[in-house]
């Protein structure tokens, strides 16, 4: 069974290789090979599938491609259980002078590696949409 600190660990394996801008040794640390990512829109799209990445190289990819890099990524928070076996923890991102963030939620697999996640951006700034 997961517990909180495994979770965080999780998470904070996700950050390290979001950071590296999706350094294929990092991702696999941080992510079952197998895994789904759901990306979620922000303002008009709040809520809504934006993009799905499957698998370990797709999203190495995504870190890498972003139109944000460079940024830097950090964990806000704790990590907090939420429903059918997930945790969930606030994100924090910074690039120049924009500060965002958003929620994770993730579920692991049996090696404590992340094997889906949702990725819940905040709204944008006005100034930024």
């Amino acid at each position: 069974m997961v517990d909180g600190k495994t979770a965080r660990a999780a998470f904070e394996r996700l950050i390290a290789a979001a950071n590296a801008k999706g350094e294929p040794d990092l991702v696999a640390r941080a992510l079952e090979d197998d895994v789904r990512v759901e990306r979620f829109g922000f303002h008009e799209r709040k809520g809504q599938l934006r993009e799905v990445f499957e698998g370990a190289p797709a999203v190495a990819t995504w870190f890498q491609n972003g139109p944000w890099n460079p940024t830097t990524w950090w964990l806000e928070g704790e990590v907090r259980a939420a429903d059918q076996g997930r945790w969930t923890v606030r994100y924090a991102l910074e690039v120049s002078d924009f500060h965002g963030g958003g929620t994770w939620t993730a579920a692991l697999g049996p090696s404590g590696r992340i094997a889906w996640l949702m990725h819940d951006p905040d709204d944008l700034p006005d100034d930024l949409r």
